[in-house]
Protein backbone atom coordinates (compact mmCIF):
# COMPACT_ATOMS: atom_id res chain seq x y z
CA UNK A 1 0.00 0.00 0.00
CA UNK A 2 3.00 2.33 0.39
CA UNK A 3 3.49 5.52 2.43
CA UNK A 4 0.66 6.88 3.86
CA UNK A 5 -1.41 4.76 1.20
CA UNK A 6 -4.24 4.14 4.36
CA UNK A 7 -4.76 8.26 4.34
CA UNK A 8 -5.98 7.98 0.68
CA UNK A 9 -7.87 5.24 0.74
CA UNK A 10 -9.97 6.88 4.26
CA UNK A 11 -9.85 10.66 2.12
CA UNK A 12 -11.45 8.45 -0.73
CA UNK A 13 -14.09 7.28 1.46
CA UNK A 14 -15.02 10.28 2.82
CA UNK A 15 -15.54 12.69 0.74
CA UNK A 16 -17.56 10.76 -0.53
CA UNK A 17 -19.48 10.04 2.49
CA UNK A 18 -19.11 13.78 4.19
CA UNK A 19 -18.09 15.53 0.49
CA UNK A 20 -20.10 18.46 -1.14
CA UNK A 21 -22.04 16.29 -3.30
CA UNK A 22 -23.02 13.79 -0.52
CA UNK A 23 -26.48 12.76 0.33
CA UNK A 24 -27.58 11.39 3.31
CA UNK A 25 -29.15 8.70 1.32
CA UNK A 26 -26.13 6.68 1.06
CA UNK A 27 -26.47 3.28 1.75
CA UNK A 28 -23.83 0.46 2.38
CA UNK A 29 -23.05 -1.02 -0.74
CA UNK A 30 -22.27 2.28 -1.93
CA UNK A 31 -19.78 3.43 0.71
CA UNK A 32 -18.46 -0.31 0.24
CA UNK A 33 -18.40 0.44 -3.23
CA UNK A 34 -16.15 3.53 -3.24
CA UNK A 35 -14.06 1.85 -0.09
CA UNK A 36 -13.12 -1.11 -2.88
CA UNK A 37 -12.26 1.19 -5.67
CA UNK A 38 -10.02 3.13 -3.41
CA UNK A 39 -8.54 -0.04 -2.13
CA UNK A 40 -8.21 -1.58 -6.02
CA UNK A 41 -6.59 1.97 -7.48
CA UNK A 42 -3.92 1.45 -4.35
CA UNK A 43 -3.43 -2.52 -5.97
CA UNK A 44 -5.72 -4.13 -4.09
CA UNK A 45 -6.16 -7.52 -6.15
CA UNK A 46 -7.01 -10.23 -3.20
CA UNK A 47 -11.02 -9.53 -2.70
CA UNK A 48 -11.66 -13.30 -2.56
CA UNK A 49 -9.55 -13.33 0.93
CA UNK A 50 -11.75 -10.73 2.59
CA UNK A 51 -14.13 -12.31 5.24
CA UNK A 52 -16.70 -11.06 3.15
CA UNK A 53 -16.09 -12.80 -0.40
CA UNK A 54 -18.96 -15.41 0.42
CA UNK A 55 -21.37 -13.03 2.06
CA UNK A 56 -24.55 -13.32 -0.30
CA UNK A 57 -24.80 -8.98 0.98
CA UNK A 58 -22.32 -8.51 -1.10
CA UNK A 59 -22.39 -10.31 -4.00
CA UNK A 60 -23.85 -6.72 -5.48
CA UNK A 61 -20.25 -4.89 -4.43
CA UNK A 62 -18.08 -7.35 -6.31
CA UNK A 63 -19.91 -6.81 -9.30
CA UNK A 64 -20.38 -3.07 -9.00
CA UNK A 65 -16.10 -3.36 -8.82
CA UNK A 66 -15.67 -5.90 -11.55
CA UNK A 67 -14.90 -8.46 -9.79
CA UNK A 68 -15.42 -11.96 -10.99
CA UNK A 69 -17.01 -14.28 -8.67
CA UNK A 70 -18.51 -17.69 -8.88
CA UNK A 71 -22.40 -17.76 -8.77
Amino acid sequence: MGWSGGTRIFDAVAEEVYGPSATLKFVQEDIMVVLGKALQEADWDNEQESDFWEDRRFKKVWQRLGVEIES
